[in-house]
């Protein structure tokens, strides 16, 4: 039973990790994005200037493809969040009813904890 617990509490730690790295790329896609946008604003504004053109154009597809790695790269943390909380879910609901089931069945508690029967 332990065990099962442990095990509940070392899924809600890695899912906890995987929200952060989840978060993290999704900021990094939008601040990506928010780029590629001030970029096409900037290559509006320059009009017919060649040059800049040229540059924004170039820059325009290496955002695009940093946007396309980044945007893969948050789907792959979206899917692995999802599997993870699916897990977690199931592991601390099947940890909790046998906690139940322990302590109201066999009037089990966990170690260092005070039984029902304890007096203060």
């Amino acid at each position: 039973m332990l065990r099962l617990l442990d095990k509940a509490e070392r899924l809600h730690h890695a899912h906890q990790a995987l929200t952060e790295q989840r978060e993290q790329a999704l900021q990094r896609l939008r601040e990506l994005e928010r780029r590629a946008a001030w970029l096409d604003q900037r290559g509006a504004a320059m009009g017919t200037d060649a040059e800049a053109g040229e540059f924004n154009q170039s820059e325009a597809e290496r955002l695009e493809s940093e946007i396309d790695r980044a945007a893969r790269e948050f789907e792959r943390l979206d899917e692995s969040w999802e599997a993870s909380g699916a897990e977690y879910r199931e592991a601390r609901a099947l940890a909790s009813r046998l906690e139940e089931y322990a302590r109201n069945e066999l009037g089990w508690s966990r170690p260092g904890e005070p039984t029902q029967y304890a007096t203060t």
